[in-house]
């Protein structure tokens, strides 16, 4: 288990609450303070470095908007009077 954990936080830097997100979305069964523990263990810490100085997944970049773009104001014209 700690072998998946590690491998979602190296895949996924910059999570907020990454504790959270790992009982959420990695091991349901375990408890919040599991997760806690086994993250500030030095097995886990030395688990990170190894996988942090592997090849690290690429993620994509997010999907462009669909449809025409949205009106803004700096291109808005003022009526004359």
């Amino acid at each position: 288990m700690r072998m998946l954990m590690a491998t979602f936080e190296v895949n996924d830097r910059g999570i907020c609450n990454i504790n959270q997100v790992v009982v959420e979305q990695v091991i349901p069964h375990w408890t919040l303070e599991s997760v806690k523990g086994a993250r500030k263990g030095q097995r886990y810490r030395s688990l990170l470095m190894d996988l942090s100085s592997g090849p690290r997944r690429i993620r994509a970049s997010p999907p462009l908007p669909s449809g025409p773009p949205e009106p803004t104001l700096e291109k808005a014209v003022t009526p004359a009077y």
